[in-house]
């Protein structure tokens, strides 16, 4: 789960800010603004209806009961990240790039040294929201892992339970720890969160 939850914090943060980059700096709008619908769209597919194609894809790849099953859908940026990154890039002023450009500074260099550290709010916001929302995920996990090594709490969790053996109190027990993290973690940064989404221009 650790790992997962780790290297899905780090894509999503990584490859959704250099695609917003790339919109919003590099690219001109008649291509990037359909660039960004198509990113927006991939979030209107429900996920039912590309299960059983996507399992058979991985399948077929090799992606099946290792770690490559559960690590390599993350690396599809999510379009409401990449939605958030370049709604604050666009409102960064060109001076700033402008400036670096006339010292001879690259295109990389401006997001590294330019976007990124002025993006820490939107930045903390992707990062807890991509905690929470892979944290109980479910589905996915269940359906590539058959290894117990592999198996995220969740999945673990729900293969304890239909054992017959095991004992009720138990069971709640472990239900409590892994639904204790996102609880505190909610409660510790709300106060963050909510200043993250003020910061990245969304309306609450």
């Amino acid at each position: 789960t650790v790992i997962v939850i780790l290297w899905a914090i780090l894509t999503q943060t990584v490859l959704c800010s250099l695609t917003a980059f790339s919109l919003s700096r590099l690219l001109p709008k008649k291509i990037s603004n359909p660039l960004l619908f198509f990113f927006l769209a991939t979030m209107m597919i429900p996920f039912a209806s590309i299960m059983i194609p996507q399992f058979t894809m991985f399948k077929d790849m090799g992606l099946y009961d290792n770690y490559g099953a559960l690590l390599v859908p993350f690396l599809l940026p999510y379009g409401f990240f990449i939605y958030l990154y370049k709604g604050f890039f666009d409102r960064l002023p060109n001076e700033l790039f402008e400036a670096a450009r006339v010292d001879g500074a690259s295109n990389l260099y401006c997001y590294f040294k330019i976007c990124m550290p002025l993006s820490k709010p939107i930045i903390s916001i992707i990062a807890l929201q991509t905690f929470l929302s892979n944290w109980n995920d479910f589905f996915w996990a269940w359906m590539v892992t058959e290894d117990q090594k592999l198996w995220t709490l969740n999945v673990a969790l729900y293969n304890i339970s239909n054992n017959m053996g095991t004992k009720q109190n138990a069971l709640m027990g472990l239900s409590i720890v892994t639904i204790t993290p996102v609880i505190l973690l909610s409660i510790l940064f709300s106060r963050q969160l909510k200043q993250s989404i003020i910061a990245s221009g969304v309306k609450e």
